[in-house]
Parts: structure tokens; sequence; C-alpha cells
């Protein structure tokens, strides 16, 4: 025959203080419930603050308000039934949820997460420093190609550098003005560039 101890156990603590509404939900696999109440009130000694659920002598009301068969889920059902208890209790001091979660749920969570975070004021930060970053990536690129094909260009003039025939001195001024056009692409890309470089600085 089971005995309790055989069971997952959700169990509840609250003050003896009558005016005190706080409630702390909280979950065990230990055999003895007592041995996981202690702990509490070690942490509660150790200074973790249970908002006046504990009195100056370290006592409180406990309860095992349920309880959970240990099976192949046991660890995932237990965790699912305190958050369930959680959820359906007013005043809890629970700082975090137990992080049972199914798929949708899963997705969710790192749905609003990602919302949480993009909303902070590091989240800010980070995106646009992101921004700048790709945007930096970009423009080195863009001057890396600038550079070759004005060298290219370069190499050609130097080929050319006295022209003969008409053809070569079309060419010779055409690629004078390629030159020139690439000269000024790539001083406004730096010029760009350095901006971007700056403004992440000052972020």
């Amino acid at each position: 025959m089971n005995t309790i101890g055989d069971f997952g156990k959700i169990y509840k603590l609250t003050s003896l203080d009558p005016n005190n509404n706080k409630v702390y939900i909280g979950s065990t696999s230990l055999f003895y419930f007592s041995i996981r109440l202690c702990q509490h009130r070690k942490n509660f000694k150790d200074g973790q603050n249970y908002q006046g659920i504990f009195n100056d002598e370290g006592k409180c009301k406990s309860e095992i308000i349920d309880v959970v068969e240990k099976n192949d889920h046991f660890k995932n059902n237990l965790k699912k039934m305190e958050r369930y208890h959680i959820s359906n209790h007013m005043n809890t001091i629970n700082i975090r949820k137990p992080c049972y979660y199914d798929k949708d749920e899963q997705k969710e969570c790192r749905k609003n997460a990602v919302k949480r975070y993009q909303s902070s004021e590091k989240g800010k930060i980070a995106m646009q420093k992101s921004i700048y970053n790709k945007k930096i990536k970009d423009l080195n690129s863009k001057l890396e190609l600038q550079a070759q094909e004005l060298n290219k260009y370069l190499h050609e003039e130097s080929l050319s550098y006295k022209p003969k025939t008409k053809t070569e001195i079309i060419r010779k001024e055409t690629l004078t003005g390629i030159i020139k056009d690439h000269n000024k692409e790539l001083e406004k890309l730096k010029i760009e560039r350095n901006n971007l470089l700056l403004s992440r600085r000052n972020e």
C-alpha cells in the first residue's frame, strides 16, 4: 500500500499572521515533506525573503495540497502541477514558475522573452549595435569591392598612359572619369563607415 511519501507533493506555505495573505507554492519529490520544509526554514534564516510567511522563530503554516504519482513522466507532471497551483492561487510570492512547458508553450515563451528583451533598454542598445554592425560589415564589403575595381582601372590606365589612336584617347578619358567617380564613391563610403563606427562607440 502506497503512503504519501511514495508520491511527489505540491505544498503551500502561508503565514501564521492572519493579516499576511502571502502564499508560497512548492513541490518536492522527497519522501518526507518535513525535510523540504527544513530547507525553506534554513533559506529564511540565511536571508531569503519570504515576505513575512516565516515569523521570527522560523515558523509558518504548511499544507500538502496535491500529490503526483511517481512514474515515467513524474518530473514533468510534478512541475506541471506546481505551475497549475501557482497560477490558481492569489498572492503567490514565487518568483519563477517551474520550467515545464509543452511545445506550444515553449514557442510562446521564447517569443515573449524576445519581445521583453527587445523592449528593455539593454535590448534596444543591443539591437541598435546589431544594426550598426551589419551596416558596417556591408560597407566594408563595398569598400573592398570598390578598392578592387579602382585598382583594376588604375592598372588599365597605366597601360594606356600615352594613348596614340583616337580609340586609345577615348579609352583614356573614359578610364579617367571612372577612376574619378570611384574615388568619390570610395571616400563617401569611408565617411559613412566612420560615422557609423563613431555612433556605435557613443551608444
